[in-house]
């Protein structure tokens, strides 16, 4: 009697099962991929907010760093923890690392002087280097004056990029995706793989903008000089302002300084004028010498002059501040006719 049988006989059986864990094998690369995609995209997207979260911390405060300043009624200064971005781990769990200038850092010794270090720095020491072959010996492209870097450890779950100091220069290397045996930074996980680092930054002048800067450039307040005689008491302060100022060293260290340097006296000094420095409950410091510096809250020109004659001065002076600022001034001083 003849029997139709029906079912798969072992050989289909393995066929098949051997074609079904192929297409589960691709279809599990497939989503690893596009999970893997999907979180390097929100990655880039959390860098983004937290950038926002940085311009709004440079437009408040004026700094940046993960901290800020409380003035309680006794008038007293205390730092507290600040939650600075706005996302701290990136779309796979791992922190940000975040990599700021540190002309750009907050100063508790500072507070008090009211002065904005975002805006009033003219330059920073961070650069970021975009290395143009795997040694980055080749073709990099170098970005000064960098205020802040952000970087995510992406798929590898490693964060491989940190600053290097590099012929004297704090450097940030950003290195081709998928450059081998790559990484500048052990504190996620210290193991050198392919480089895959979400990397992004801002510089200064970008920070400025985006931290709605004013002018705050360093300058001298009056330079009208009066007119100058023969026997007659002479006395005139110039003050500096804007900038980054320097706090003072002795006495009261909320006082705002600069440094002041006497670049030619046009003779002045030969005539019975002082060149002084002044410092609050400190002793006058005096620019004798063309080239002489001191660092002060002001500079005073004073004394009884002799020999005038009927030709005016021209006095030049040289101001600097704790940011890289320098500014020159030619001080007019016409006799007395």
């Amino acid at each position: 009697m003849n029997r139709n049988s029906k079912g798969f006989s072992l050989v289909e059986m393995a066929v098949v099962l051997i074609i079904f864990g192929l297409v589960l094998t691709s279809a599990s690369s497939i989503l690893t991929l596009f999970v893997n995609k999907g979180g390097a995209e929100r990655s880039r997207k959390m860098i983004e907010s937290n950038k926002n979260a940085l311009f709004s911390i440079a437009a408040s405060d004026g700094y940046l760093q993960n901290t800020q300043v409380v003035d309680d009624v006794d008038n007293a200064i205390t730092i507290e923890p600040n939650d600075t971005l706005a996302y701290p781990n990136d779309a796979y769990g791992v922190d940000f690392h975040l990599i700021y200038a540190p002309e750009l850092a907050f100063d508790p010794g500072t507070v008090r002087l009211e002065y904005s270090p975002v805006c009033g720095a003219s330059s920073t020491s961070l650069r970021l280097r975009i290395c143009g072959n795997a040694a980055c010996d080749a073709g990099n492209t170098d970005i000064d004056d960098v205020a802040f870097v952000l970087i995510s450890g992406s798929v590898n779950k490693n964060v491989q990029t940190d600053t290097e100091v590099i012929t004297t220069v704090n450097t940030v290397r950003v290195f081709p995706q998928g450059t081998a045996a790559i990484d500048n930074y052990a504190t996620t996980i210290d193991r050198a793989e392919n480089y895959d680092d979400i990397v992004d930054w801002v510089t200064l002048p970008e920070l400025r903008v985006k931290a709605g800067c004013e002018p705050d450039r360093l300058r001298l307040l009056d330079t009208a000089m009066p007119v100058i005689q023969d026997g007659v008491q002479y006395v005139f302060s110039i003050y500096a302002e804007g900038g980054v100022p320097y706090r003072q060293s002795t006495g009261n260290p909320d006082i705002r300084e600069y440094t002041f340097t006497l670049v030619n006296d046009d003779g002045l000094g030969a005539r019975g004028i002082q060149f002084v420095v002044k410092q609050e409950g400190a002793i006058p410091l005096f620019l004798i010498n063309d080239g002489d510096s001191e660092q002060g809250e002001y500079l005073t020109v004073s004394g009884n002059a002799t020999g005038i004659g009927t030709d005016p001065y021209l006095v030049r002076i040289q101001v600097d501040d704790n940011g890289g600022n320098t500014i020159t001034r030619t001080l007019y001083i016409k006799p007395q006719s």
